[in-house]
């Protein structure tokens, strides 16, 4: 095994177009998260009983907004010369084909709950096979073979599992729960 990765994470250096990119990304991504969180606390001043299972969506987005940020500035500094084009297209296809999909799906089965199954399991699928291919044909080999560190790697690993907390969640929500907390919010 080679010498482990030591690299800087730092915003210094970055091009503009690494900005424009930083900021729509934690932009979504946070703002995801804050959407999430506000709901949940509103649904506790106002009293609306929550399932324990549908914490895991702020919790889990919470997780995962935390190492995007972490993952986003390695990817723009410390990886940057590492990361192929390959690599670039999974997680494009991660984000913008099977992650925001999934959630405009979550948000759209609140109005139809079974129209949207079969795009939730697609897009469940697809985001996991995705991740999959990720961690174990990019970040995984590149971790043992010494050229990626444990920050990273630590960062990847909430990421899955943050995703898999929101997806179950949201999953609850929707499928047992029947949105029955978000409608409590509305009465």
């Amino acid at each position: 095994m080679g010498t482990r990765a030591r690299g800087r994470y730092t915003l210094r250096g970055w091009a503009g177009s690494d900005w424009v990119d930083f900021g729509a990304s934690i932009g979504s991504v946070w703002g995801a998260f804050l959407t999430t969180l506000f709901f949940t606390i509103w649904a506790v001043v106002r009293h609306v009983p929550i399932p324990p299972e549908v914490y895991s969506i702020p919790i889990g987005f919470g997780l995962f907004a935390i190492a995007w940020i972490f993952d986003s500035i390695a990817h723009r500094s410390v990886y940057k010369n590492q990361i192929d084009r390959d690599e670039l297209v999974i997680h494009n296809f991660m984000v913008y084909g099977s992650g925001f999909p999934l959630f405009i799906s979550f948000i759209l089965a609140y109005w139809w709950p079974g129209f949207m199954l079969p795009f939730i399991l697609a897009f469940l699928f697809l985001k996991t096979m995705y991740s999959l291919h990720d961690e174990f044909g990019f970040h995984w080999p590149r971790f043992r073979s010494g050229r990626s560190d444990f920050v990273e790697m630590t960062a990847h690993c909430i990421q899955f599992g943050s995703n898999v907390a929101y997806d179950v969640g949201f999953l609850y929500l929707i499928y047992w729960n029947h949105y029955a907390v978000v409608k409590a919010l509305f009465q």
